[in-house]
């Protein structure tokens, strides 16, 4: 036991600044290791075909080399309970790279534990700053939050990824995304955040859609939309 939760626990480490802890601990410690250590329970990686993590992770060997990658933008909920980071990976070397999103939620000691990861392979890595930009959800109204349906309004700053494609400013999530069977959901303990997986239906398994909705005070706007498919 290597104690990378410990070392996460302090109750002023941000998600961002836990991803960047669980990034390092896989070069450290070894990819797997790292994964397992950090996985909540019911945790679900694709692999590409959707699984249970903990069972997946169970007693299997770290590759010889880790990916590194780091938050370039992170989403968190008004209580500051669950965040979902996206960001660049890169293998050494340089020979492969995509992206990342994870799903953290923090627990009662003030650790971080992932509920989701998923990634997508590109052609370059993108860049990313020193300090992730970080969009918190409106503390506004937030005692209706847990009360107002989600919505296919984009917010303002929507992160959008198809298929292998870099995320594009501007672009638009397609229509639909909610129709396939249902993988994991869930949302923050004040509502202000939301998200769910769906197997794309009618899709080999493994294809899946990533939604993230943000409170904005009124309503949950569509803030991240995922898709294995390039439209």
């Amino acid at each position: 036991m290597i104690l990378i939760i410990a070392a996460a626990a302090a109750g002023s480490m941000t998600a961002w600044e836990a991803e960047r802890r669980y990034s390092a601990a896989a070069s450290l410690h070894g990819q797997w290791t790292a994964f397992r250590e950090t996985a909540a329970p019911d945790a679900l990686m694709f692999v590409p075909q959707p699984r249970k993590a903990v069972q997946w992770l169970q007693g299997r060997a770290d590759p010889p080399v880790a990916v590194v990658w780091w938050p370039a933008r992170s989403w968190l909920s008004c209580d500051g309970r669950l965040a979902v980071n996206f960001g660049p990976w890169l293998r050494k070397g340089g020979t492969l790279a995509g992206t990342f999103t994870t799903i953290w939620v923090k627990q009662e000691d003030g650790s971080w534990r992932w509920k989701l990861d998923r990634g997508s392979n590109l052609p370059r890595p993108l860049p990313a700053a020193d300090v992730p930009r970080v969009t918190t959800s409106s503390c506004a109204n937030a005692n209706a939050a847990h009360r107002t349906a989600v919505t296919a309004i984009a917010d303002r700053d929507i992160l959008v990824q198809l298929g292998d494609k870099a995320p594009a400013a501007g672009a638009t999530a397609p229509p639909g995304g909610g129709d396939g069977a249902l993988l994991q959901s869930g949302e923050s303990p004040d509502g202000t955040l939301r998200w769910d997986v769906r197997q794309i239906k009618g899709a080999p398994e493994g294809e899946h859609v990533v939604r993230v909705w943000r409170w904005d005070g009124r309503r949950h706007d569509l803030a991240v939309y995922e898709s294995t498919r390039e439209n």
